[in-house]
């Protein structure tokens, strides 16, 4: 006869086994590229959101579940800058990126709430009147080949 402490190890040992395979065989790499429309450099923030039921009918930044976010060194002239973002749950994923020109780790706005740094969505929705709303800047991540290329925009710099 087989002891139950046995038998309770072993179901254990399966579930922990079950748990960490579907943990990682969900896992999705993401890819992004970056341009500017002007010579840049500085700290760029990459934040990603999951999507939700959007409050009083509006989906708003503010209002979405905030999931990560990363920092990279930023430095462009005419190339391409390209980052990777590695063990992402697949599913609905919003992505919003901007480049911090004074280090103050924030996205700076007008006093009418326009982006007053360089800033890009997933898609590449119009800027027309300021930020999208999230739903414009959201895909869904699959599981393999996930890139999304991103320009980052701003108003036209002053002459100087």
């Amino acid at each position: 006869m087989i002891p139950k402490s046995y038998i309770y190890c072993r179901f254990v040992a399966v579930l922990c086994t079950f748990f960490l395979i579907s943990r990682y065989s969900f896992a999705a790499n993401l890819q992004l590229e970056f341009t500017s429309q002007y010579p840049r450099e500085g700290q760029l923030y990459i934040e990603l959101y999951k999507l939700e039921e959007p409050v009083d009918g509006e989906y708003l930044w503010e209002n979405i579940k905030s999931l990560s976010s990363h920092t990279f060194q930023f430095e462009i002239s005419d190339k391409i800058n390209s980052y990777t973002l590695n063990d992402l749950q697949a599913g609905p994923l919003c992505v919003r990126a901007f480049l911090d020109m004074n280090n103050n780790e924030k996205l700076d706005r007008s006093t009418m709430g326009l982006p007053k740094e360089p800033v890009g969505f997933a898609n590449n929705p119009a800027l027309m009147f300021g930020e999208p709303e999230p739903d414009a800047g959201c895909f869904v991540l699959a599981e393999t080949n996930n890139l999304q290329q991103i320009k980052l925009r701003e108003k036209k710099p002053k002459k100087q």
